[in-house]
């Protein structure tokens, strides 16, 4: 893969509620934000986001980062099966 495939520079992202079957860890390595997360009831939770800070993201829950400026996160997408099959 190539850097473009890698790195992308775009104002926002995250994920629309939908046939999505694993817990999302999201780590903040620099950079800042606004962090909505939205509940099956239309309602919505909005905080700002900082280097450093760790959000886990349950299955079917929308959300989305609003960038500010330049930032780098580390994602790890797991299923409810890996904590069952490896994590006793």
């Amino acid at each position: 893969r190539g850097l473009g495939d890698v790195y992308k520079r775009q104002p926002l992202f995250g994920r629309d509620v939908g046939g999505v079957i694993f817990f999302e860890i999201v780590y903040i390595l620099d950079g800042s934000g606004k962090f909505h997360a939205y509940t099956l009831g239309d309602e919505k939770e909005c905080h700002g986001y900082m280097a450093g800070d760790l959000y886990l993201i349950p299955p079917e829950r929308a959300y989305r980062f609003i960038i500010n400026n330049h930032c780098r996160y580390v994602f790890i997408r797991f299923t409810k099966n890996y904590i069952s099959d490896y994590i006793k």
